[in-house]
This record gives C-alpha cells, structure tokens and sequence, in this order.
C-alpha cells in the first residue's frame, strides 16, 4: 500500500487506500504501528494522509487506530477552547456542535486558541447526505503566496496577531 508514496509536497493529501489485506482492527493497528515512520514522513513532506477502506468504524475504533501511530495525545480541555464538542474518547471529540444549517467557513483548526496540537485528525463515522466536505488546505502555501503579493498586508496581520474577529455567532 505503501509504494506509491513519493514523499513529495505536490501530492495533497497523500491517499493511502487499504489493499484488502488490513481486515480487522487489530490489523489496522499493527500496520499503522508498523509504517508509522513511512506515514509520518509523507505527513511531513504532503501536510495531510488520508486513509481509505481501513476497517475503523467508530470513536472507539478510530482512537485505537489512531494510537498507534504514537502521537501525544492532546486532549480537548487542553487547549482552552470554549467551542462546544463532544468528547467520545479521550483522544476522539466531535469538530462542531453547531446548527446543520451554519456553514462553517474555511479555517485553521482550533486557531482561537492558546494552545493547539500539532498534528490534527479526522474521522468521518457517517457522511452526511448533503454537503458536509471538509475542505483541507495547505495554509502554509497560502500564507507564502499572499505575503508575495501582499507583503504590507502580511505584515499587519503578524503585528495584529491575537486579535481574533468572528463576524458570526451562533444562536
């Protein structure tokens, strides 16, 4: 599963789609356990993995998986944030509580707050019928073409950093 792997920065997110030869959860544990230097290498060089037809199912399953790769774990409580999600593991919340009719904007993951995680992961336990993409993107890549062409306006928003502004709230 792992040959195609080019380790190159172009290729965003970097799939990685289980070959039928990971069946059980104990399996997907020790194959992450086992490639954890490969995967974290490609997460390094691509800035997102996204992993297709492994046999994980729930919170449960996904914070197993998801363990294995050896990551410290960094709890919701840690960070200070005081949007509101659901903790169904230690390792595993839910990403908003929001009404399903509010559209949630591109952003950075947990930005308002004072302390954030270094790696973040996603889970999927149940696609929605309609909409509900999460949209990734390479923000360092975007900050790198906007301070090229807006050096001046790159420069406020580093001395303004720490202002936060949210334009909506929810009802």
């Amino acid at each position: 599963m792992l040959n195609d792997l080019e380790f190159d920065s172009k290729n965003f997110p970097t799939i990685i789609v289980n070959d039928g030869s990971v069946q059980t959860l104990t399996d997907a544990e020790a194959w992450a356990a086992d490639n954890k230097a490969q995967i974290k290498k490609e997460l390094a060089n691509t800035g997102a993995v996204l992993f297709r037809g492994f046999p994980i199912t729930d919170a449960m399953s996904y914070d197993d998986f998801f363990s294995a790769f050896g990551y410290e774990n960094f709890t919701y409580k840690e960070s200070l944030s005081n949007a509101v999600r659901i903790n169904h593991t230690e390792r595993v919340f839910t990403a908003n509580e929001a009404p399903k009719n509010i559209e949630i904007y591109l952003h950075n993951e947990m930005a308002q707050t004072p302390f954030y995680p270094n790696i973040i992961s996603l889970f999927c336990e149940s696609a929605a019928e309609k909409g509900g993409e999460t949209i990734l993107c390479r923000s360092d890549l975007i900050y790198e073409k906007l301070h090229s062409k807006e050096p001046e306006l790159t420069e406020k928003l580093e001395q303004d950093r720490g202002e936060i502004h949210y334009p909506h709230a929810f009802d």
